[in-house]
C-alpha cells in the first residue's frame, strides 16, 4: 500500500503486479488456501487492517464533514456575477411580446 502512495512514480507498483497481487487475493479467498507471508508482512497486514487505525480515519472523516478545509480562492471555481439579462430581451422580443409580459410581485 505504501508502495502506490510513493511520490516518485517509478517506485510505485506496476499495473502487473497489481494485478498479480489482486488475483492471489482472490484466489486466496474463493479456495480458502493461506499464502505463506512472512512475519514482517504479517505484522504490516495487521497494522494496516487494525481497528485503531480504522477509527481514527473515521474520526478524520466526521471532522472533514463538519468543518471542511477552506478552498483557496483559485480553487474556488464557483463565482457570482450580475447577469444582465435586459439587453438581450430587448433585441429578442418585439413590442408586441413586451406587451404580452405581465410584472407579477
Amino acid at each position: 500500500m505504501k508502495r502506490c502512495w510513493d511520490p516518485i512514480p517509478t517506485n510505485r507498483p506496476t499495473a502487473k503486479e497489481l494485478e498479480n497481487q489482486f488475483w492471489n487475493l482472490f484466489n486466496v479467498l474463493n479456495n480458502n488456501n493461506s499464502i505463506e507471508l512472512s512475519e514482517d508482512r504479517q505484522l504490516e497486514i495487521k497494522e494496516a487492517f487494525s481497528q485503531e487505525r480504522e477509527d481514527k480515519w473515521k474520526a478524520r472523516l466526521a471532522e472533514l464533514a463538519t468543518n471542511p478545509i477552506p478552498m483557496k480562492r483559485s480553487q474556488n471555481m464557483l463565482t457570482s456575477k450580475r447577469l444582465d439579462y435586459s439587453q438581450y430581451l430587448s433585441q429578442k422580443l418585439t413590442v408586441d411580446d413586451w406587451n404580452k409580459l405581465k410584472l407579477t410581485d
